[in-house]
C-alpha cells in the first residue's frame, strides 16, 4: 500500500512539475484537462450563477471604458500550485489554472493552461497576465481582471480569442490552497475549482492599432503548451 501511494503522488507531481521535460508537461497538461473535461460530461455541469455587472464589480476590476463584452465562459477544473522555497520556508506557491472551458450551452470551446493561456479549439489563444485581484472570501481563489499580453488566430484576427483585449475571473469557488507551509520542496498540489470568465474585446479602431504594433515579430520567442508551439511577446 504504502508503494501504490508513493507511485500515486509521484505520477501526480510529475503532471505539472517545472523539472520535467517540455514533451512530458505538454502530454500531462493535455491529458489531464481532458480527463476534467470527461469527467464533467459524466457528472454533469450545474449551470453556473449569473455573473455580475460589470458596473457591480471593485472598481479594479472593472472592463476598461469601450471594451466589448464578446463572451461568458465557466471552468471547472484545478488550480495549480507548487510548494516553493522562499528564504527559509516553504510555501504552496501559485502556478495558475488547469481547466477545460465551455460557452453557455455547456459545450466544451477551448482550455485555460497555467502561464496566463486561453486556448480556443478553433486555433485562436490569448495569453493573459493578472492585472488586479479582489478576496471575495477566504475559501475562493480571488475575482481577478486578466489582460492581454499577446493573442492571435489561425488566421490574422480571427478566431474567439484572436481579438480579446482583457477577462475579468468572477463567481469562483474553491481553489484555495491550504494554510501554512508545506513540507516537501517541488511537490505539486491541485485544488478543485469553479468559475465564470467574461471575455472582452476592444473596439475595432483599437484593435487595428494593436495589430499594426505586433507587426515587428522580430522579438517574438516561442512556448510550448498542450502540444502547441505558441509565441510569446519578449519580456
Amino acid at each position: 500500500m504504502q508503494r501504490k501511494h508513493h507511485d500515486i503522488a509521484t505520477g501526480a507531481a510529475s503532471r505539472f512539475n517545472p523539472r520535467a521535460s517540455k514533451a512530458d508537461r505538454r502530454t500531462s497538461i493535455s491529458a489531464h484537462v481532458a480527463a476534467i473535461a470527461l469527467l464533467i460530461v459524466a457528472t454533469g455541469c450545474a449551470a453556473p450563477p449569473s455573473p455580475p455587472v460589470n458596473a457591480d464589480l471593485p472598481e479594479g476590476l472593472r472592463a476598461y471604458p469601450g471594451a466589448i463584452l464578446d463572451d461568458v465562459l465557466s471552468a471547472r477544473g484545478q488550480v495549480v500550485y507548487e510548494c516553493d522555497r522562499s528564504g527559509a520556508d516553504l510555501s504552496w506557491a501559485y502556478r495558475g489554472v488547469e481547466s477545460p472551458l465551455f460557452d453557455s450551452a455547456g459545450k466544451r470551446i477551448g482550455t485555460a493552461a497555467p502561464g496566463g493561456y486561453f486556448m480556443a479549439d478553433d486555433g485562436s489563444y490569448a495569453v493573459t497576465r493578472v492585472d488586479a485581484k479582489a478576496s471575495m472570501g477566504p475559501q475562493d481563489l480571488s475575482w481577478a481582471r486578466l489582460v492581454s499580453r499577446f493573442n492571435a488566430g489561425a488566421l490574422e484576427g480571427t478566431g474567439r480569442f484572436a481579438r480579446t483585449q482583457l477577462i475579468q475571473r468572477v463567481n469562483t469557488k474553491g481553489g484555495v490552497a491550504p494554510d501554512g507551509v508545506c513540507a516537501n520542496e517541488g511537490a505539486m498540489l491541485y485544488a478543485p475549482y469553479r468559475a465564470t470568465y467574461l471575455i472582452y474585446r476592444a473596439p475595432a479602431s483599437a484593435n487595428a492599432a494593436r495589430s499594426n504594433s505586433r507587426a515587428d515579430t522580430s522579438a517574438v520567442q516561442s512556448a510550448s503548451v498542450s502540444g502547441k508551439t505558441l509565441p510569446l511577446p519578449a519580456r
